[in-house]
């Protein structure tokens, strides 16, 4: 009798795995694996998902790691700095994630606070363009495209964050204000420096960066924000929009 429980228990287990409605991620394309995908094209080609889906591991019964993640992100709005102030139990109430599996996102979300902090709490204060050009130096040097980055500043003028906020082609990367302005307001900057690269060596200003310093400086005001300086960056030097008198303010 007990064999016969045993054989209709496998068998069950059986169906229920051809049953399964998902793909697993052995079940992909190489390229499509995010492991197999990072270390064929490195980490930088994947998505959040893919690499939160690394992190976590493994998947459940109903969905793939991939999946889950998906899932994860989604509830914080693919938000990571959302995601980056959940608490154990938080990741807990997500089906698939246990104990094992949030002590490993925590302790991930963790290393990256530790590694902000390390890499931005040297610089202190930002009292004058030639310190913002030194931050920026390594992110905008021997670079063949246009990208454009803030620097989000405190009451005291001491690094909160510093984002790119664009990426553009050979000779321009279009720069929306409302970006640049949305995330000063998410990380509570009372100024900010927009900087940018010149790939071509040239670092004087063209009318496009005349007009947009402009219009941001302007925009920056009507929300209680200041907009300190624009700085373009080549691999030699720089030009400051304070330095030369561009500033309305």
């Amino acid at each position: 009798m007990f064999r016969i429980y045993f054989i209709i228990y496998i068998d069950m287990l059986r169906n229920c795995n051809k049953n399964t409605n998902y793909l697993r991620l052995k079940d992909y394309a190489d390229d499509d694996r995010p492991r197999e995908k990072l270390l064929k094209h490195g980490s930088h080609v994947l998505s959040n998902a893919e690499l939160l889906a690394l992190i976590v591991g493994s998947g459940t019964i109903h969905m793939n790691a991939l999946d889950l993640a998906k899932n994860v992100l989604k509830e914080y709005n693919n938000s990571l700095s959302k995601l980056k102030s959940c608490s154990l139990e938080d990741l807990q109430n997500f089906k698939g994630i246990g104990p094992a599996k949030a002590a490993v996102i925590a302790s991930v979300l963790e290393l990256n606070r530790r590694f902000e902090k390390a890499t931005t709490g040297h610089l202190e204060q930002v009292k004058k363009a030639h310190d913002a050009y030194l931050i920026m130096k390594s992110h905008l040097t021997n670079k063949v495209i246009e990208e454009s980055w803030v620097i989000l500043l405190n009451r005291n003028s001491r690094v909160l964050k510093i984002i790119q906020t664009s990426k553009g082609g050979l000779s321009k990367t279009i720069v929306d204000p409302a970006v640049v302005l949305k995330k000063v307001l998410v990380y509570n900057a009372t100024s900010f420096i927009l900087v940018h690269n010149h790939p071509s060596g040239n670092c004087a200003p063209s009318k496009a960066d005349i007009q947009l310093t402009s219009r941001l400086e302007e925009a920056a005001k009507h929300i209680g924000v200041r907009l300190l300086d624009h700085i373009i960056i080549t691999d030699d030097y720089y030009f400051s929009f304070g330095n030369e008198g561009l500033m309305a303010c």
